[in-house]
């Protein structure tokens, strides 16, 4: 079917390359909820099956999504309500993962959403929990980790149903928002995952009121170690002197200063880029504390070097001069 002629782009994520084929292109379509990909650089696409809470409603929107560095058949969608003001019957949104590119997907709003179970101090602290911001797969910790305004960051394991490990503890979500400031929006985020894959980074920045902004940060190992604090699998022997998991509290670039995004330096490994909603503060920098980037080389590498070497003695074109009258 077409797409919503109204529809947007919320999200892109591009693969790496595969020899001499350029990674796959994947882009997010908010009102449709279907992963377009495109594995020759944007001349032909195919469309992913949408999941079922978003065909099913014209007030449930896709805001994110997320591809597994290690199997990219393996997806995950966030959606969230239309709805400007949140209201404890607004059943939209959700958590959505599949295992086959998006042919079929699996609903994990279950213990995400509001119960019919829950107690009164449930229901309060999942104030919000369809407002999606963003979502990712932690392939270090096995986590999947969500983020809402006002309900904050969750996670959970994904499971692989070809696995057939069911146990149910591990279908639970965890809430792992930082204490401060209550409620607070989502401004921004970003997620890195060391290139052997065996930790990674959490970075967000959350929102109140002014003068409410703080920046937080966290390791997938750390995130792990919270989940199954919580949720200690039968067999698992207790760690030695274990340290208790927490976010790292970090310096913000201003009271009043709202990140609208935020990026990893690739070249530098620590080093964060973003800008503010305003616009008034131009490009911001920050090296997380104690992970300080040496500063790239200045010597030049070989292939340039020996190209450099190539190019002395050329003829050096000329420049080309502009018609007459100009």
């Amino acid at each position: 079917s077409a797409i919503d002629p109204e529809a947007k782009i919320v999200a892109v994520q591009r693969g790496k390359p595969d020899g001499d084929k350029p990674g796959a292109i994947r882009i997010l379509i908010d009102r449709d909820g279907i992963v377009l990909t495109s594995r020759d650089d944007g001349v032909t696409w195919q469309a992913s099956k949408a999941p079922k809470a978003i065909t099913s409603s014209s007030e449930t929107w896709a805001a994110d999504f997320a591809v597994d560095p290690a199997n990219e058949d393996h997806l995950v969608v966030a959606a969230r309500t239309t709805k400007p003001v949140w209201n404890s019957k607004d059943e939209n949104g959700g958590v959505f993962e599949s295992w086959d590119g998006g042919k079929n997907w699996t609903d994990l709003t279950p213990g995400l959403a509001l119960g019919k179970k829950d107690t009164s101090a449930e229901r309060k602290a999942k104030v919000g929990w369809n407002r999606a911001r963003f979502v990712e797969i932690d392939t270090s910790s096995g986590l999947i980790i969500y983020g809402a305004d006002q309900r904050g960051i969750l996670v959970r394991p994904y499971l692989n149903p070809k696995s057939g490990d069911k146990v149910e503890q591990e279908r639970i979500w965890t809430d792992v928002t930082p204490s401060e400031p209550a409620g607070a929006s989502i401004a921004a985020h970003v997620h890195t995952i060391t290139a052997d894959r065996t930790d990674s980074r959490l970075f967000v920045q959350l929102s109140a009121r002014a003068g409410q902004n703080r920046c937080y940060d966290i390791t997938g190992r750390m995130l792990r170690r919270w989940y199954d604090s919580i949720h200690p699998k039968k067999d698992a022997k207790p760690e030695k002197d274990a340290k208790p998991a927490a976010w790292t509290n970090l310096p913000s670039p201003g009271a009043d200063v709202s990140l609208s995004s935020v990026a990893a330096d690739l070249q530098l490994p620590g080093r964060l880029v973003g800008s503010d909603s305003e616009g008034a503060h131009g490009i911001l920098v920050f090296e997380i504390p104690g992970s300080k980037p040496e500063e790239p080389s200045k010597e030049p590498k070989k292939d340039e070097a020996k190209k450099d070497e190539e190019g002395k003695g050329a003829a050096v074109a000329p420049m080309l001069q502009p018609p007459e009258g100009m």
